[in-house]
């Protein structure tokens, strides 16, 4: 499997057409949002399911892996490291600037 370098316009682009499209059909009337479609959060038990089956199968494949061993530890510990501080730095920010939108 060779690497993919992505820039990060490119892995931004697709996010943002999207949401300018979702915004382009709301202003528009042609988003079910505007007949009363109510869109919610998945539910903490699913969520959790998901992320027990996803970390399940990445501790699966490391161990089959030889090459995803090499490096499935160092980004666990990586992983728990940008977790906090997005947790410390990140994450009380975004929730008070999404509460400065109205919706």
């Amino acid at each position: 499997m060779r690497p993919v370098a992505v820039t990060l316009t490119q892995s931004v682009r697709p996010a943002t057409a999207r949401s300018c499209g979702v915004r382009r059909l709301h202003d528009r009337g042609q988003l079910p949002i505007a007949n009363g479609t109510e869109l919610r959060l998945f539910s903490r038990e699913i969520m959790e399911g998901g992320y027990c089956a996803v970390f399940s199968l990445y501790a699966e494949e490391a161990e089959k892996n030889p090459e995803l061993r090499k490096i499935y530890g160092e980004w666990l510990k990586f992983r728990e490291d940008i977790v906090t501080w997005f947790r410390v730095a990140e994450a009380s920010f975004e929730s008070r600037l999404y509460n400065l939108y109205k919706t």
